[in-house]
C-alpha cells in the first residue's frame, strides 16, 4: 500500500483552469482498499470540494462517494498529474499502528461518483 508516484507538470495555481469542467477534490474524507487483487478503492468527499465549469469554481460539491480501481484511476482514466506531491500517511490502527504512507501528486482522472 506504500505508493510513490512521480510528479507531473500542472502547478497548483493552474489546477482549476486546467480542470476546465469537473469536481476539484482538495480533501478526501476517507480512502480505503476494498479489494487488493483488483486494486479496488472506495472513498468519500465531504468538504473542500468544488464544482468547476469553464475553468472557474462555481460552487461547493455535494457529499459524494466513489468506488473504482487504482488501475483505472492511475491507468486508462488518468489525464494529468500536478508538479507538487504530498505525503499521505495511513490512518489504519486495527490492533496496531501502521506506519505506511503514499507520496502522491494531485491526480486529474475520471471517477465513478455517486451522490
Amino acid at each position: 500500500e506504500n505508493l510513490i508516484v512521480g510528479p507531473g507538470d500542472i502547478h497548483k495555481k493552474n489546477i482549476v483552469k486546467h480542470l476546465q469542467n469537473g469536481i476539484y477534490i482538495d480533501h478526501l474524507f476517507y480512502l480505503n482498499f476494498q479489494g487488493y487483487i483488483e486494486g479496488e478503492l472506495t472513498g468519500s468527499i465531504r468538504r473542500k470540494c468544488w464544482l468547476v465549469r469553464d475553468g472557474k469554481i462555481v460552487g461547493p460539491a455535494k457529499t459524494m462517494r466513489f468506488t473504482d480501481s487504482i488501475f483505472n484511476i492511475l491507468g486508462k482514466n488518468l489525464r494529468d498529474l500536478t508538479i507538487f506531491r504530498e505525503r499521505v500517511f495511513t490512518s489504519e490502527h486495527y490492533e496496531q499502528r501502521l506506519v505506511g504512507f503514499s507520496y502522491m501528486p494531485g491526480v486529474f482522472t475520471k471517477l465513478n461518483l455517486t451522490m
